[in-house]
């Protein structure tokens, strides 16, 4: 028999529900007040929920989570966000970032009008880049190299020390840009 030990750090829920909800409160103005007489719960227990000395029941998570507009998967996940960012992308000039706070990788939408000034969204870091043509056409420079893409078309770029871009299509042109750790292993 085989046994195998997660290598991953243990995470405390009570701590991480509670600092997920507690922030999630203060972003939107609300009291714990507040909070506790949407949610049909005391202060007390509220507080204790945020302070992570207390587990809630799934039934009352989901009240809380309702009360600030959370999803359960929101508030569950692993992943040490503060939470999912929720968009939507529109053809109109400037940078999106499509990712919340705290993620290991970097993900914008740029939209920019034609003949606008080359730019990249977001600082080079020595990490992998991928682009891909939301709307329009562009013109990509990697490392003083050229590159024409259209809509649906993409790159990726193995560590760049220089990366810009123009919208080369009459209407404007939009990029979701990655970056982050996206080398595959071996």
């Amino acid at each position: 028999m085989t046994t195998t030990q997660r290598t991953d750090e243990h995470i405390d829920l009570g701590n991480l529900l509670g600092r997920r909800l507690r922030e999630r409160r203060r972003e939107l103005g609300l009291t714990l007040a507040d909070v506790a007489a949407a949610a049909g719960i005391s202060v007390g227990h509220s507080s204790s929920i945020e302070k992570g000395t207390t587990l809630p029941s799934l039934h009352v998570l989901a009240r809380v989570a309702h009360v600030l507009n959370l999803t359960l998967a929101e508030v569950l996940r692993a992943s040490p966000s503060t939470r999912i960012v929720h968009g939507r992308i529109e053809a109109k000039p400037g940078t999106v970032r499509l990712v919340g706070a705290g993620s290991r990788i970097q993900v914008s939408y740029a939209w920019q009008p034609p003949g606008a000034a080359p730019t990249f969204p977001f600082p080079l870091a020595g990490d992998d880049v991928f682009a891909f043509v939301d709307d329009g056409t562009v013109e990509i420079q990697v490392d003083g190299v050229r590159h024409d893409l259209a809509k649906g078309d993409s790159i990726h770029c193995h560590s760049p020390r220089t990366v810009t871009w123009t919208a080369s299509s009459e209407a404007g042109a939009g990029v979701v840009w990655v970056s982050g750790a996206l080398r595959s292993p071996g």
